[in-house]
């Protein structure tokens, strides 16, 4: 006579699962329904499982990657005075058309999520490790097969007239020439008269740079010189 498991008990199996398909121990109860299902389904579930981990933790991963560097492409954003009197501060946003985070003046209510109290947490939220390419977003030079051209590592080809090598994390590539300078001598600039204003970035100093003197990022009893891509500060 076949018996009913009553709810919230069930069957214990005190022998191993025989592998013969018509043994009673072959099979297993599922759910509270007690539906029977054999081993092949029970493989097939297991196969479906592995299939969509595979397919899908990549396209998860690269989603997840996105979300969380979405907030590094948000324009700067100053905000507004706060009502209850909370004081400006000096912050700093990643610019995606240079590729640098950039200090401003944010006002210290409202603004965007693409704002850091700091120049290490804004590229270390913004630029990942290895992270490089060419200055002002400028294509690196690529050959007939539309290929870069690696200019210094394990296979190495000169760069044409125009273009200079630039070293990345691994390997290098040929950058415009242009460019490359124009950014160069922006992010060094040096004041005419006085001393250019430093931050400290990772145990050491660099200019302290902004993207517009509209910006209000400069010290106070400082003046603020635009340069054609950012601004820095002479005391």
């Amino acid at each position: 006579m076949k018996r009913e498991v009553p709810l919230g008990f069930f069957i214990k199996v005190s022998q191993p699962l025989s592998t013969d398909h018509n043994s009673p121990s072959f099979n297993f109860l599922f759910n509270t329904n007690f539906r029977i299902f054999s081993s092949e389904v029970i493989i097939a579930m297991r196969n479906c499982l592995i299939i969509f981990a595979i397919i899908f933790s990549p396209l998860l991963a690269v989603v997840h990657k996105r979300s969380a560097a979405s907030k590094c492409r948000d324009k700067m954003d100053k905000g507004s005075p706060c009502p209850n009197g909370k004081k400006a501060q000096l912050s700093w946003f990643f610019d995606i058309e240079t590729n640098v985070c950039l200090s401003f003046k944010y006002n210290g209510c409202g603004g965007n999520s693409n704002r850091f109290d700091s120049i290490e947490l804004c590229e270390m939220n913004c630029l990942p490790p290895g992270f490089g390419t060419c200055a002002l977003n400028e294509e690196p030079f690529k050959n007939s097969n539309g290929q870069q051209r690696i200019c210094s590592g394990p296979e190495v080809e000169e760069c044409p007239a125009d273009y200079i090598c630039k070293h990345l994390a691994s390997f290098g590539v040929c950058c415009p020439k242009k460019s490359e300078e124009l950014f160069a001598k922006n992010y060094a600039a040096a004041c005419s008269s006085g001393k250019t204003v430093k931050v400290e970035r990772r145990g050491r100093k660099s200019n302290l740079l902004g993207k517009s003197c509209e910006d209000d990022f400069c010290p106070a009893n400082s003046s603020c010189v635009q340069e054609g891509i950012f601004a820095h500060c002479c005391d």
